[in-house]
């Protein structure tokens, strides 16, 4: 990806640390550029192609998408592609560039879902029915839980940090003793869900799901939620 650039800047002749520092820095600015130009050029062009569909400028998607903001916060996932796609050209902050661009993603995956239930509801509140049964609450808590998710130690847990619990009290994570313990976290696939404490999670979830297998009726009624800091809860 940097290839060409490294051929301009070859023609300088500087060499040592001012040469690296040039074509880190020269690098940051270029991918910088990149995620602003692609981000308003897509942005731009996904809404003048949604917007000129026959059916959405027929209807009243077309507000209800605008004032939800879909199509931009949707746009920002081009941010953590480019970062992504260019990390291998920053040495050694490669790994932290990706890990990076993850959190990033799960942020902009946040707003998106937000902007879908808004849309969900403006669309829903504008039906008879709505006023019968209003679905409000029902996405105020599915929004709760997506805010909920991102913060608690499971995710802390799956990259290798050590969770502490005592007595009743909610748990809390540890600081990593040594500084090797803490790049350690690099080397983590967050995705296996077989470490830290997601076993504990997924035996929980488990055994609520069998017992309420017996009890249909109660089955319908209670509704089994993503985990907060104590474990899964049953509202």
């Amino acid at each position: 990806m940097f290839g060409w650039l490294d051929k301009i800047l070859d023609r300088i002749g500087w060499t040592g640390l001012i040469d690296k520092l040039l074509r880190y820095s020269a690098r940051v600015l270029l991918v910088v550029g990149l995620c602003f130009i692609i981000f308003f050029i897509a942005k731009r062009l996904v809404a003048a192609i949604f917007y000129r569909i026959p059916f959405v400028r027929k209807s009243t998607l077309a507000g209800i998408v605008k004032k939800s903001r879909l199509i931009p916060r949707t746009m920002h996932l081009i941010t953590p592609l480019i970062l992504r796609l260019s990390a291998s050209g920053f040495g050694s902050a490669a790994p932290w560039i990706v890990k990076a661009a993850t959190v990033y993603s799960i942020i902009v995956i946040m707003f998106v879902t937000d902007s879908l239930l808004d849309i969900v509801d403006d669309l829903y509140r504008r039906k008879e029915i709505a006023k019968r049964r209003p679905i409000k609450g029902l996405l105020q808590v599915a929004e709760l839980v997506i805010a909920i998710v991102l913060g608690i130690v499971i995710i802390a847990s799956l990259f290798g940090a050590r969770v502490e619990q005592r007595d009743d009290n909610p748990p809390w994570v540890r600081s990593f003793p040594t500084e090797d313990e803490f790049l350690s976290f690099l080397d983590r696939d967050p995705h296996d869900f077989s470490q830290g404490v997601c076993p504990q999670v997924t035996e929980r979830y488990r055994f609520f799901r069998d017992v309420l297998r017996h009890y249909p009726v109660l089955g319908e009624a209670v509704r089994i939620v993503l985990p907060d800091l104590q474990g899964p809860w049953i509202p």
